[in-house]
This record gives C-alpha cells, sequence and structure tokens, in this order.
C-alpha cells in the first residue's frame, strides 16, 4: 500500500534519524503501529553503608577542626597555658576488628610566672606552719569547746507591761450628752391643695349657631371666555368673498389691456403686471385677515366685560354674607371673653387662699426647725468638750508609755552587750586558729576564652541521595517525553491512515474533487507506494480543518483511468489510487 517518513528526535541520539511507519500495519493493529522507544536504564542506588561512613568521617574531621581552633596557647603576666598532642585514640570500623584513622588526643599545661610560682612556694611552706601551730592550740581551746556557754552572770532579759506604769487606754463617755433631736411635724396643719372642684368647667366656643362660611361659586357664569379664532376666519372670509366679484373683473380687464397692448402671456412684461396685481390681491387678503382680528377681538372684550360684571355681582353677594358671619363670631366671641374672665377670677381667689395656707404651715415648719437647731448646738458643744477631755487622757498616756519603752530599750541593750562580750572571749581562740590556717592567697592566672567558631559537616550523605533522586527524576522526565513523542506521532499516523481510507470508502459511491485549482493551502505530508505525493489542505470554499488526500493531474500521470471528470473539475477514485 503506502508508506510516511517523518522525521523526529532521537532522546538516545543527540542526531536527527528518519524513522519509517507502515501504514498499513498501524491500521491493522488499530493503534498506529509500532513501539515506544525503551527506557534509558535507571541509575546505580548508592551504597548505603558506604554513604554512612563516608558522612561519619566527615562529621569527625568537622568535630577535630572545631576543637584544634579553640586550643590557642595563652601567655598572662601571671602564667600561660599550652595545649600538646600526646597520641591517637583508633576508631574500629565494627567489621572483624579493623581500625581506622583515629581521634587525636591533647593535653593541656598550665605553669605560673616565677613571682606567682615563688607566692605559691612560700603560702605551701606558710600553710605547713600555720596548721602545724593551730594543731597545738587545738588542745588548750578544746575544754572551752566542749562547755556550753555560761549566761549565768548576766542579768535575765528584761520585760514590760504597760498597765503597771500607764493603767487602761481612755475611753470618750458620752453618756451626759443628750440624744440627737428629731423634727415633729405633728402639730403642723397638713399642706394645703387646691380644690377647684367650685370652679366652673372652661368655657368652649359653639359655632352651631352660627351660618357656614360662604364660599364664591361660579358655575353659573360658564366657562371664561377664550378667542375666537374659528369666528375671525368667519369675518376674513366673508370679505374676501365680497370683494371676489369685483377681483375676477379687475383681472379679466388687465388681461384683455395687455392682450390689446401686444404683450402676450409668457412675456416679462406680463408676469410684471400679473405680479402686481397679485401683490394688491395679497394686500387685500391681509387688510381683510386684520379686520377679521379686529371683529373677533370686540367680541372677546364685550364677554369678559358682562363675565366681570357677573363676577362682581357674586363678589358682593360673597361680601355680604362674610360680614354677616364675622359679626356673630364676634358676638360668641364676647361672650367666650366674659366666662373666661369669670373664671379667671374664681381661680385667683382660690390661689390667694392656697398661698396663705402655704405661708402659715411654712412659718410653722421654720419656728419647729429653730428648736431643732438649738437643740443639736448644744448637742455639738457636749460632745466637742468631752472628746477635748478624751485628747488630753490619750495624751498623758502616751507620754507614759513613751518613757516605758525607752526603760525597757536600756535594759535590753545592756544585756546584748554583755553577751557580746561573752561570745568574744569564747571565739577569739577559733578566730585565731582560723587567720593562721588562711595563709596567703594565691593570684590564679585568668586565662582568656579563645573564640568558638562552629564548624559543620558538609550534609554529604543527604547530597548523595539528593543526586541519586535527580537521576531518577531526569530518567523519569526522560521516559515520559519518549513516551509523548511516540504518542504524538502514532496519533499523527493514525490522522493521515484514517483521512486516505475516509476517502477510499467514501469514493465507492461519489469521487470527491481533487482538482488542484479547487485547493490551497496544499502542503507534502506523505508519499504513496505508486510514488503519488498525499497532501493536507482546505478547500477554496472552507477555512476550517485540513483535508488530506491527491492531486488529480499527478494521478493522470500514474493512474489516468482513476480520474474522473464532473462540472468541468477533476475528481479521484481513491479505491483505485490506494489498490
Amino acid at each position: 500500500m503506502f508508506e510516511t517518513i517523518k522525521k523526529i528526535f532521537d532522546p538516545y541520539e543527540p542526531d536527527l534519524v528518519e524513522w519509517p511507519v507502515n501504514i498499513l500495519k498501524a491500521c491493522h493493529q488499530g493503534k498506529g503501529g509500532g513501539s515506544p522507544p525503551a527506557p534509558p536504564p535507571a541509575p546505580p542506588a548508592p551504597d548505603p553503608y558506604e554513604v554512612a561512613q563516608a558522612q561519619g568521617a566527615q562529621n569527625r574531621a568537622a568535630a577535630i577542626s572545631q576543637a584544634e581552633i579553640a586550643m590557642v596557647n595563652q601567655m598572662t603576666p601571671f602564667g600561660g597555658l599550652e595545649w600538646s598532642r600526646r597520641g591517637t585514640t583508633p576508631i574500629s570500623t565494627g567489621a572483624e576488628g579493623e581500625t581506622y584513622g583515629g581521634t587525636p588526643q591533647y593535653t593541656a599545661v598550665q605553669t605560673l610566672s616565677p613571682d606567682q610560682q615563688r607566692i605559691l612556694d612560700l603560702s605551701s611552706q606558710a600553710q605547713i606552719g600555720y596548721g602545724d601551730i593551730a594543731t597545738s592550740q587545738l588542745g588548750a581551746v578544746e575544754d572551752r569547746l566542749s562547755s556550753p556557754v555560761d549566761y549565768t552572770g548576766i542579768a535575765p532579759a528584761p520585760t514590760i507591761n504597760l498597765e503597771d506604769f500607764v493603767g487602761t487606754a481612755p475611753v470618750a463617755d458620752f453618756g451626759g450628752i443628750p440624744q440627737a433631736g428629731q423634727l415633729d411635724y405633728s402639730g403642723v396643719a397638713p399642706a394645703p391643695t387646691l380644690d377647684y372642684s367650685g370652679v366652673a368647667q372652661a368655657p368652649q366656643l359653639d359655632y352651631s349657631g352660627v351660618a357656614p362660611a360662604p364660599t364664591l361659586d361660579y358655575s353659573g357664569l360658564g366657562a371664561a371666555p377664550q378667542f375666537d379664532q374659528a369666528y375671525q376666519d368667519q369675518i376674513s372670509q366673508a370679505i374676501r368673498d365680497r370683494a371676489d366679484i369685483w377681483q375676477t373683473r379687475d383681472l379679466d380687464r388687465l388681461e384683455n389691456r395687455l392682450t390689446n397692448q401686444g404683450i402676450n402671456i409668457g412675456t416679462e412684461a406680463w408676469d410684471r403686471e400679473m405680479g402686481r396685481y397679485q401683490t394688491g390681491i395679497n394686500d387685500f387678503n391681509l387688510a381683510a385677515d386684520l379686520q377679521g382680528l379686529q371683529h373677533a377681538t370686540q367680541r372677546l372684550g364685550a364677554e369678559q366685560a358682562a363675565r366681570q360684571m357677573a363676577t362682581g355681582e357674586l363678589g358682593d353677594i360673597y361680601s355680604a354674607g362674610t360680614a354677616d358671619r364675622g359679626r356673630a363670631l364676634a358676638e360668641l366671641g364676647s361672650i367666650y371673653q366674659s366666662r373666661v374672665s369669670d373664671r379667671d377670677r374664681a381661680l385667683a381667689e382660690l390661689s390667694n387662699i392656697y398661698t396663705a395656707g402655704v405661708s402659715d404651715r411654712d412659718r410653722a415648719i421654720s419656728e419647729l426647725g429653730n428648736i431643732y437647731s438649738a437643740g443639736a448646738s448644744d448637742r455639738d458643744r457636749g460632745i466637742a468638750e468631752a472628746s477635748q477631755l478624751f485628747g488630753l487622757q490619750a495624751n498623758a498616756r502616751d507620754r507614759a508609755v513613751a518613757e516605758a519603752s525607752q526603760l525597757f530599750a536600756l535594759q535590753a541593750g545592756a544585756r546584748d552587750r554583755a553577751i557580746n562580750e561573752l561570745m568574744v572571749q569564747r571565739n577569739q581562740p577559733l578566730n585565731e586558729l582560723a587567720a593562721m590556717l588562711s595563709g596567703v592567697q594565691l593570684q590564679q592566672p585568668q586565662f582568656l576564652t579563645p573564640p568558638q567558631p562552629t564548624i559543620s559537616a558538609g550534609d554529604l550523605q543527604g547530597a548523595q541521595y539528593a543526586n541519586y533522586q535527580g537521576a531518577l527524576q531526569q530518567q523519569a522526565m526522560q521516559n515520559r517525553n519518549n513516551l509523548i513523542g511516540f504518542q504524538a506521532q502514532q496519533a499523527q499516523n493514525n490522522a493521515l491512515t484514517g483521512g486516505l481510507f475516509g476517502l477510499a470508502g467514501a469514493g465507492i459511491m461519489a469521487y470527491p474533487w481533487s482538482d488542484r485549482r479547487l485547493k490551497k493551502n496544499a502542503t507534502i505530508i506523505g508519499k504513496l507506494k505508486n510514488g503519488l505525493n498525499v497532501y493536507s489542505f482546505n478547500y477554496i470554499w472552507e477555512n476550517g480543518a485540513k483535508q488530506i488526500g491527491v492531486m488529480a493531474d499527478e494521478v493522470k500521470k500514474v493512474l489516468p483511468h482513476a480520474v474522473h471528470r464532473r462540472d468541468g473539475f477533476d475528481t479521484v477514485d481513491y479505491s483505485e489510487v490506494l489498490a
């Protein structure tokens, strides 16, 4: 049948290679034919034992470097510090007792300056001498330390009893002071109230006997007069009708005169005379319209005057009714004001009576208040005198308490001094022994703290496994790209095969147009075994998905019997082309 040849990029070879695909075999298999390229080999997994051993060696090297950085030899005015390596501790691998490398061991030696060394020697000698003396004196103080402290020659601790000196604390006595007074309003008349029951109710205005307010009713006058355009047109038309007879007569006379004078219709003189005649007619018509306007205006003025006269009569009637109602309302107002005045006088009398009662009650309450204030003043003076007496007694007791406290402090101070003297006599031999044993203090060299940099071992194990994971991901990506390229190639081959065989199946019923003149965007995409090119194209009347087929002019050269004619264009029998 036929084959297609495509150029693709081989992921295993950097050069471009030819990839032939057998279309018939692809169609027979139903999957496009062929198989995807074999995936690239997986990278070898790292040896965990070797990786762990390398990582341990790197960690140990980092720890040794960090320790050696901190081993700084130092020299001070009081002495020095020096580090020296003294050997190596081997490290076992755990496999059959084998060892490798080792951890270095160091010794730190501290030395004193000559002066400090001499002080150390003298101090050691002094401490030995003081120790011998102290040892010989221990027997002398053994008896004193074995017996308890004797306080028999010291007076007992003093005590203080304030009641023996000052008696009990004073208490303020208010028994002879009268109790606080109370205000008694029982003899005072109750507060007065205003009683309006005998006063007439407030008057109300009654308009029921007054005629309702008059209103102006213009309904009998009809609508207000308006300018009558129809009347104006009627008058103007009547004037024009009366003048129509003589206007016609004048036109006839003008035409006869012009004819007799040899002036014909259509000449300039004829048109000029006729223009003058028509101007006169127009002026007459304007005058007729003006006469109609004057008549209509006069008629409107007469109608408006008549309506104004009728409106005035209605206004007079309305004014008279309003005046009568105003007089009735004024009479009602006078009666209302008289009743209000009578009620106001009754209310004023009640208010005067109420005010007098309130004044009498206020005077009675004021007298009770004066009596109460006098009693309260007497009680306040009694309380002040009792408080003053209490203050004098409390001051006298406070002075006595201060004197007793001062005497107690003197007695306690004398006893404390006696106890201190006794304890000094007992502790003096012990203090002397302690002084002998203390000796001279040695000044130790003060070394500087060297910088402590942090050296972190590289993550060799993590890097090794990360590199392995990256290689696995790269291998998976290459495999995925190979599969995608293979699937795309198979899809293209299937499309080409399906299109051509679709044309072959359609050719059984009708031959499709294959004339080059009816095609555009033609591109060679393959070749049949018989040498015919396979094209992708669009018909000149479409812009959608491309079609697949051959060109009729090329088929004529190889298979002329497969080419037919329809409507002036060439068609191809694809069953012959693909046979």
